[in-house]
């Protein structure tokens, strides 16, 4: 019998987002001791150590980083049958299932669902918000119709087929008060005696090979890997480096980061949707009919 809460679970994926108690309590609405509370009740469930506290730093163990790996799509799989168990009692049978990376989730992405919805009103448009590397991974399990990615794949993946669906530039993140953040572009020779934040390789891999062309394989050297865009520029605002991301990822960003244009020929990020190479599915078929 699984004795984990969903209380517990939400409260580890909360700190997660931009590894900060006092802030994950806030965003929660409790104090910060219940929310200890359930972190330690958590840990002791599950027999190990999910996060190390190092001063006023936080980071996940080993055990913490496969436990969020596992656990950060259960909150979106519930909401997914929710809605399924209400769409069938409301007799509508079919369903369509879009992953997206949630750092990549614009405006011109939200109005494509909402036309798909409006037009195709019989139809369940069940989405999951996953990273890269899971998005493939269900893709390939036959577990998602098509997704969303921010980079084209390294390696073709048979039976699957991928088209552009967007093009935008990728921006210098730095704190305001850098001696780089008056500057109206940096070239990447200019930030190789920084320090950058970035996605894990195992979270993003074709982004990390896109950084590398664009530091013509010398990457400045990295000094954290992050599973999320909340944790990158939360580790940005507090001085520990500066970051490379697409436009779309920055939303309402923090006043104390300066977004800038690099200076490259590969500061651009085309954006992919990847599906199932079949005719069979008629609300696939529609769906990148709206593209």
């Amino acid at each position: 019998m699984i004795d984990i809460s969903l209380k517990q679970l939400e409260c580890f994926l909360e700190v997660c987002r931009d590894f900060h108690f006092t802030n994950a309590a806030k965003r929660l609405n409790l104090s910060q001791p219940p929310l200890s509370r359930h972190i330690q009740e958590l840990e002791s469930t599950i027999g190990t150590k999910l996060f190390i506290r190092e001063g006023k730093r936080i980071h996940l163990t080993k055990a913490g980083e496969l436990f969020l790996k596992e656990s950060y799509q259960i909150p979106a799989i519930l909401a997914r049958a929710k809605e399924a168990a209400r769409r069938a009692d409301r007799g509508e049978p079919k369903r369509l299932r879009v992953g997206f990376v949630g750092a990549l989730m614009g405006e011109q992405l939200l109005a494509l669902f909402k036309r798909f919805r409006e037009s195709h009103q019989d139809t369940q448009l069940a989405l999951s918000d996953l990273s890269p590397a899971r998005l493939l991974e269900e893709l390939e399990a036959g577990r998602l119709d098509g997704a969303f990615l921010g980079v084209r794949p390294k390696r073709n993946i048979r039976g699957l087929q991928s088209m552009a669906w967007k093009t935008e530039d990728l921006r210098v993140i730095l704190p305001r008060e850098h001696p780089l953040s008056k500057k109206r572009s940096i070239y990447p020779s200019e930030l190789l005696g920084e320090t950058l934040i970035t996605l894990s390789e195992g979270v993003a891999p074709a982004f990390r090979e896109k950084l590398g062309r664009i530091f013509n394989r010398k990457l400045p050297p990295i000094g954290s890997e992050a599973t999320g865009v909340p944790s990158i520029l939360a580790m940005v605002v507090a001085g520990s480096g500066f970051s490379i991301l697409p436009n779309s990822a920055l939303g309402s960003t923090d006043p104390s980061l300066v977004s800038i244009k690099l200076k490259s020929e590969d500061a651009k990020l085309e954006q992919v949707f990847i599906c199932k190479q079949t005719k069979d599915n008629e609300a696939l078929q529609s769906f990148i009919a709206l593209l």
